[in-house]
């Protein structure tokens, strides 16, 4: 059982990982985003947020090599649910630094404008059936769930 001193180190890593993959959704510049900038209001000179609720899911595969095959069907099963605002699916970008997390093999981030929204998407036929089709695949999963209370 790790100490207390390794479960907060590891918590303040979490915690600078899912800031990191919330910042990449605000400035847009994952890889095969799915959704457009949906210019929502920003303070002058800051780049717009793609959701008020941003739910962020990074996944440990049972095998690595099926990571493409869920992104494209996270991105073709989630982002036509109608509370779904924006939405980005994609794999650790190695950019040379190394206090970086790279624990996973893929992320989906999937925003909403309200928790009610966000309540509609966890019940959903489409998130449910994803969620059936590729739970005997994973490994294991951290979820992240992040309000922007700047963002209307």
């Amino acid at each position: 059982m790790p100490g207390a001193h390794h479960t907060a180190r590891t918590t303040r890593r979490l915690g600078r990982f899912a800031a990191a993959a919330l910042a990449l959704a605000l400035l847009g510049s994952v890889p095969g985003c799915a959704c457009p900038p949906h210019g929502r209001a920003a303070p002058t000179g800051a780049p717009s947020a793609p959701a008020r609720i941003n739910h962020i899911v990074l996944f440990t595969l049972r095998d690595p090599a099926d990571a493409d095959a869920l992104i494209a069907d996270a991105r073709e099963s989630l982002a036509p649910i109608p509370s779904v605002v924006s939405i980005f699916c994609g794999k650790h970008l190695d950019a040379g630094r190394s206090g970086v997390m790279t624990d996973y093999h893929a992320c989906v981030y999937v925003g909403f404008d309200s928790p009610d929204g966000y309540s509609e998407y966890v019940a959903h036929p489409r998130h449910q059936q994803l969620v059936a089709r590729w739970k005997d695949r994973l490994a294991g999963y951290r979820v992240y769930d992040v309000l922007d209370p700047s963002a209307q």
